[in-house]
């Protein structure tokens, strides 16, 4: 085991102990919902739970085996076959579970199920408080890839409106998107006062340490004093 043969050498162990103990950044989860068996079912509303966060009005089908007419739902598929819309096209919420902690919001591809130039009003809240709010419009031929960078919310509002009728996909005015790759990071946790302390102590002592060997009045271990006159 290795000895300190310094003031300093203690100190900068207790700095690179803190630094080590602090989190290290989450990965980015992404959300395919082609874990979703949709073998006996049209389609499924997303459960609570899924993919750690909880789902209202949010389904899930599969857009290269639609049963209708052809649409945005087959369009919109990025990866495997499932695709997620919000239930009759009206608006559509994803939450961080109870008790559980915020996220960001990084990207999602989105897709207009019938309407060409559909709108889509993607909200982020924390503790009930608006955050971010940001309009975006679909294409119902193609996938768009939207970044969003909402940090640290608890609650994602997804409103949609306008457009007109895709001519290949029938005369149905509604207001319903494709969703697919949901991407996200689960929030970082605050570092602990514990490391944050063990932290500033150590840079302090060490301050302190070039002050003294600036002036001249500090002394390492081992150094005899001077003789007194």
């Amino acid at each position: 085991m290795p000895r300190f043969n310094s003031p300093i050498g203690p100190l900068l162990a207790a700095v690179a102990f803190a630094v080590a103990a602090l989190p290290a950044p989450a990965g980015a989860d992404t959300l395919t919902f082609d874990d979703i068996d949709l073998s006996n079912d049209i389609y499924l509303v997303i459960p609570n739970g899924y993919g750690g966060l909880n789902w209202g009005d949010f389904g899930v089908v599969d857009g290269l085996h639609y049963a209708g007419n052809p649409s945005g739902y087959e369009a919109g598929v990025v990866s495997g076959t499932n695709v997620a819309f919000n239930l009759s096209g009206q608006p559509a919420e994803i939450l961080a579970v109870s008790g559980g902690s915020a996220f960001t919001f990084n990207s999602v591809y989105l897709t207009a199920a019938w309407n060409d130039d559909l709108q889509v009003t993607v909200q982020g809240y924390s503790g009930g408080t608006l955050q971010y709010d940001r309009t975006v419009t679909l294409s119902a031929t193609s996938p768009t890839l939207f970044t969003f960078d909402y940090e640290n919310v608890d609650e994602l509002r997804f409103t949609s409106f306008g457009g007109t009728p895709h001519a290949d996909y029938g005369d149905y005015p509604a207001y319903s998107f494709a969703m697919d790759d949901f991407t996200f990071n689960e929030a970082v946790p605050e570092p602990s006062s514990l490391a944050m302390g063990a932290c500033a102590s150590g840079l302090l002592g060490l301050l302190a340490l070039r002050r003294k060997s600036a002036r001249g009045g500090g002394e390492d271990e081992g150094d005899v004093p001077a003789p007194r006159a």
